[in-house]
């Protein structure tokens, strides 16, 4: 066939964006001159960051978001193919400090806007409420400052807006279902499902993961072509460029360093922790740091829901606490439970598709 199915491509004008074959975002760009103030400055735009600069963004903020790599568009940029995907990973020598220094792998993270999100295989569980008190229960490591009751509102949020999908029942940690179906069993999954049950083994299969199984909205679901770690080109996979708010954004080319889990744990004590329950340095007022190295322990599972899960729980403290966050010293600011906002989420990523009833 030498004609598309649906037509000739068109590259997207202005202010598009391509995130599939079928699937166009308005995502219009904002700059900020030298001497503009803004609110916000936002070092990384990768999966929390991203997630932070949306709901600030979108909230009135005026936020700039800084980042290394492109503003991929997955139609012209991304190809099914290992060796023309190594574009996405972010390669560049990253040794982690301390008396016995570890070099990092060399595909741990993504370049470009969506971070590692543009090429993770897209597994998405939650943290178990024990992952919490690893100290308490396990008398290794050290507790977190908040308990998974804290997060759980951000793990149901998120999982409607990317989607994710799964099972109806997910018994383990602290159960719960998922509003989106799972993906269908493979040969191989349905041995083990049907060995499993044999044996009085809990099993669930088809996710949870950040991949649609149905149409959502104009986001086709997965074809299983096998290329969710070089970059979903179908667009069924979530990339946090899908949730790009309308607000500001600065892309340039700047060298980083990177942290993975516990490089700047949170804490209620600074002498033995580097951020507060909301991800606050304790010792500069208006830094925060959103992403994996906060997390004081890596929990049972993948951190990327959690990472984000955090990041907009982060949104909406800083939201709460508008006028007068941004000037405060740490001592100063009452660290307490904030409303949710469920009205953040972008234009149609909530609630679109097929959902089960829940």
């Amino acid at each position: 066939m030498k004609t598309p199915l649906l037509g000739p491509f068109r590259a997207p004008t202005a202010p598009e964006h391509t995130l599939g074959p079928i699937q166009k975002i308005d995502a219009p760009m904002k700059r900020y001159g030298p001497d503009d103030e803004v609110d916000v400055l936002i070092v990384g735009v990768g999966s929390a960051g991203g997630v932070l600069l949306q709901r600030l963004a979108r909230a009135g903020f005026r936020v700039v978001g800084l980042e290394a790599g492109p503003f991929w568009d997955v139609e012209r940029d991304w190809v099914s193919d290992e060796a023309g995907s190594h574009q996405l990973y972010w390669n560049e020598l990253r040794i982690t400090g301390g008396p016995d220094p570890i070099t990092l792998g060399a595909n741990n993270s993504g370049r470009g806007v969506g971070g590692g999100s543009v090429h993770w295989a897209g597994f998405t569980p939650r943290f178990h409420p024990s992952d919490f008190r690893i100290h308490t229960e396990d008398g290794v490591g050290v507790d977190w400052p908040i308990s998974y009751d804290d997060i759980k509102p951000y793990y149901e949020l998120l999982e409607r807006e990317i989607p994710v999908s799964g099972p109806a029942y997910f018994p383990w940690g602290h159960p719960h279902g998922y509003t989106y179906g799972p993906h269908p069993l493979g040969g191989v999954g349905d041995v083990l499902v049907r060995g499993c049950t044999k044996l009085g083994i809990r099993v669930v299969a088809g996710g949870p993961v950040a991949i649609n199984s149905g149409s959502h909205a104009d986001r086709p679901h997965c074809i299983y072509r096998g290329f969710c770690i070089q970059g979903c080109k179908v667009g069924a996979k979530k990339v946090m460029e899908v949730m790009w708010a309308a607000g500001a954004e600065e892309v340039v080319q700047e060298p980083r360093y990177a942290h993975l889990i516990g490089g700047a744990r949170m804490g209620s004590d600074p002498q033995s922790s580097v951020v507060d329950s909301f991800e606050r340095t304790h010792d500069t007022a208006n830094l925060f740091c959103c992403d994996g190295s906060i997390m004081p322990t890596q929990g049972s599972a993948n951190p990327g829901l959690t990472s984000q899960a955090l990041a907009a729980r982060t949104a909406d403290y800083l939201i709460t606490e508008r006028e007068g966050v941004l000037r405060r010293r740490p001592a100063a600011v009452t660290v307490g439970a904030v409303p949710i906002r469920r009205d953040l989420s972008p234009a149609g990523t909530s609630g679109r598709g097929i959902p089960r009833r829940v």
